[in-house]
């Protein structure tokens, strides 16, 4: 390789880089984890799930669910970072 060459790996990293879309992948992957973590069953009443600033919103259409989500949230926390090998999460919201 050349001096002024890169891996493609590389290269992939500076345009997400260059074009601020990394937090938009780690997104997606989150919000992909987040319903592998809550399962089929509770899957099915998540309208929606976001992730801001460290801050992961799950939107759920049963305030029975909501409510028992709630009871759970720290350790939807723990097992989401656990997947992703980071410390992502820093708080969930049940909306």
């Amino acid at each position: 390789m050349s001096k002024n060459s890169m891996s493609v790996g590389d290269a992939i990293k500076v345009f997400l880089r260059r074009y601020r879309l990394e937090d938009k992948l780690a997104a997606i992957d989150l919000e992909e984890t987040t319903m592998d973590v809550l399962g089929p069953e509770l899957r099915k009443w998540v309208t929606g799930v976001d992730f801001h600033k460290g801050t992961l919103t799950i939107r759920v259409q049963s305030a029975a669910m909501r409510q028992e989500l709630s009871y759970h949230k720290s350790s939807i926390k723990e097992e989401i970072n656990q997947k992703t090998e980071k410390e992502t999460v820093v708080n969930v919201q049940i909306k």
